[in-house]
């Protein structure tokens, strides 16, 4: 059983989908398995996945229901004991499992661990001057404090969760729409500690579908 399940929704994106696949299997940690799910795609993501022929890959395919529902399937059949996300146009830095499930394994008591990111635009390069404010270290339930007012965690892309939490706190919540990642940052840090890695370990895309 893997030690991390890698939990990829896409839509149409397969432009972006295999530089997201390599950027995980890239990893210098190797305990994972990847699930895919596509939430009725109608481009070629099957036909990319599939050429892969990877055995930790796993395709999941479903008619359209959403973002925050495709992570929730992701979770129900995720085996791994950590579950992290990636928006299938981000990007990982080769690092970033090991240095999140390291601070697992330093701290039995986290729910969450998340990193620091980085802009990149359509064609992968670095938006230079544009970012993420670094969230510090905010003790618990500090951090829950400052998250009911802004979202100090940069995406689902830069989040690694124990699957006990997540079944803790319950899935996204879909009648959340696109604050549904930082209803779920919030249901997590009233529970659980949670602890920022201080590296840029995610490249999050920008474009116009994003």
């Amino acid at each position: 059983m893997p030690k991390v399940s890698v939990v990829i929704p896409t839509y149409n994106y397969a432009r972006f989908l295999g530089q997201s696949l390599e950027s995980v299997l890239n990893q210098t940690y190797k305990d994972f398995e990847i699930i895919i799910i596509d939430d009725g795609s109608t481009d070629n993501t099957h036909e990319l996945v599939s050429s892969y022929g990877d055995s930790r890959i796993r395709y999941v395919f479903q008619k359209n229901r959403g973002l925050a529902r495709s992570r929730n399937l992701g979770i129900e059949i995720a085996q791994g004991e950590l579950i992290a996300f990636l928006d299938s146009d981000d990007v990982w830095l080769s690092q970033k499992l090991n240095r999140q499930v390291t601070a697992f394994e330093k701290n039995v008591h986290l729910g969450m661990v998340f990193g620091q990111s980085e802009l990149i635009d359509e064609k992968g390069d670095l938006l230079v001057g544009r970012g993420f404010m670094p969230a510090e270290n905010l003790p618990f339930p500090t951090l829950y404090e400052n998250l009911l007012g802004r979202n100090l965690i940069p995406g689902p892309s830069s989040v690694i969760l124990t699957k006990e939490c997540l079944m803790k706190v319950g899935g996204f919540d879909h009648a959340c729409g696109g604050v549904a990642d930082l209803d779920m940052w919030r249901r997590v840090a009233r529970e659980y500690a949670c602890y920022e890695v201080p590296e840029i370990l995610t490249q999050i895309r920008v474009h116009g579908g994003s």
